[in-house]
């Protein structure tokens, strides 16, 4: 199924048709003007449907689009942005994003 996507400063989420929060993924900017990922959260209820990731396309799609980096700091954010596909995205000044403890460090 699919879901609207909607924004407002600093947070993309989704809603069911009773306006009940399905989704949601925070981020700010930082000083160096990189978009920092901070929290990403799918109801359980419908969890294995990719909606995390539909939600992290958003600010890629955004990051992409202002040419700007993404710092992620949220688990997931790190995890799919290890991925060689969103190297445009990558600080150059902060080295690869690597799990651990949810920050991007060069190890």
């Amino acid at each position: 199924m699919k879901y609207d996507i909607h924004h407002q400063p600093n947070r993309f989420w989704m809603e069911d048709h009773q306006h009940q929060l399905i989704g949601e993924i925070e981020y700010h900017l930082d000083q160096a003007k990189r978009y920092v990922v901070t929290h990403t959260f799918v109801n359980p209820s419908y969890r294995g449907q990719g909606l995390a990731n539909q939600l992290l396309d958003q600010i890629i799609a955004l990051a992409r689009k202002e040419k700007k980096f993404i710092y992620p700091i949220c688990s997931f954010a790190v995890k799919v942005l290890q991925d060689s596909q969103y190297r445009d995205l990558w600080d150059p000044k902060e080295g690869e994003p690597t799990g651990g403890a949810c920050t991007w460090i060069k190890r």
